[in-house]
């Protein structure tokens, strides 16, 4: 696992960490069957500003993208939204069982979420 930590861009009190995940711990059950070609990606706080540009610059790398936010929504621009209260243990359980059972991996987490 590399993790990549950049600080708060001028005045914006936010801190993004992302996570690259290879191997087996992500990854649940036999998905050998699949097509699954795309590398899969969970951006926090996508419903708008970074997080939101992220997803979609990510979707253009050819990234299979979920996003979350509080409320989830409407897939936008090839990025999934899901609802994900990040500081809710269960919600954060329930997002990443969902996206390894619809995905069955997850490549790469980029923690955006915060309050600006």
């Amino acid at each position: 696992m590399m993790i990549v930590a950049m600080g708060p861009p001028l005045t914006i009190c936010m801190t993004v960490i992302i996570y690259i995940v290879k191997g087996p711990a992500m990854q649940r059950g036999d998905h050998t069957q699949r097509t699954v070609t795309m590398p899969v990606a969970i951006v926090t706080g996508a419903s708008s500003g970074i997080g939101e540009a992220t997803a979609e610059a990510l979707t253009r790398a050819g990234y299979r993208v979920y996003g979350t936010s509080r409320k989830g929504g409407a897939a936008n621009g090839g990025v999934t939204m899901l609802a994900c209260e990040v500081t809710d243990q269960a919600s954060v359980d329930a997002l990443v069982a969902g996206v390894l059972e619809e995905a069955g991996r997850v490549d790469l987490l980029v923690n955006n979420a915060g309050i600006g």
